[in-house]
């Protein structure tokens, strides 16, 4: 059987891993507002190659 500790945990890591994915959700509007195509461009490439660097190391 299943404990209570798995569960919490479980909770715990699936919260922390999906952070990355929430705040760049909730910061789609300031990316609009704000920032000029050339800007967001560029921010685009950088989390591009952010994101590769990651799933290659």
């Amino acid at each position: 059987m299943i404990s209570k500790q798995f569960f919490k945990s479980s909770m715990i890591y699936s919260l922390i891993g999906a952070l990355p994915y929430t705040t760049g959700v909730i910061l789609i509007p300031f990316y609009t507002a704000w920032l000029t195509p050339e800007q967001f461009g560029i921010n685009a490439i950088y989390f591009t190659l952010l994101y590769f660097i990651q799933l290659i190391s």
